[in-house]
């Protein structure tokens, strides 16, 4: 899957966002996406993954459409004699995207993803 293909790169999403959006607009481009991918040798179908990203067609997606569409992933917690940091909660509204996007991506997405 995407998910797992860009765990398997980077620490965290926020470091895939930066690595996808080049000239740090605050929005990854189909050039920018399809390039970043790419650079990274990603071998699944990225225009088709594009198309249920850029859900809107206006050519760009923010960072937080990114991050609700990849579901985000987070660096493994530390060992358990170490703290693990504090973490925001998810304001109600982020959850109900996350909930809604989860089980679209459940039912449509396990196939294009892989």
């Amino acid at each position: 899957s995407l998910r797992t293909f860009l765990e398997g790169q980077f620490e965290n999403a926020d470091l895939v966002w930066n690595h996808l959006d080049v000239n740090r607009s605050g929005t990854v481009t189909k050039t920018e996406f399809l390039a970043g991918l790419d650079s990274l040798n990603f071998e699944g179908d990225a225009k088709l993954i594009w198309k249920h990203l850029d859900r809107d067609r206006n050519g760009s997606v923010s960072k937080a459409e990114f991050l609700a569409f990849l579901g985000g992933f987070e660096v493994e917690e530390p060992p358990s004699d170490q703290p693990s940091p504090p973490r925001s909660p998810k304001s109600p509204k982020y959850k109900a995207a996350d909930s809604i996007l989860s089980e679209f991506l459940s039912r449509n997405m396990v196939a294009l993803l892989q």
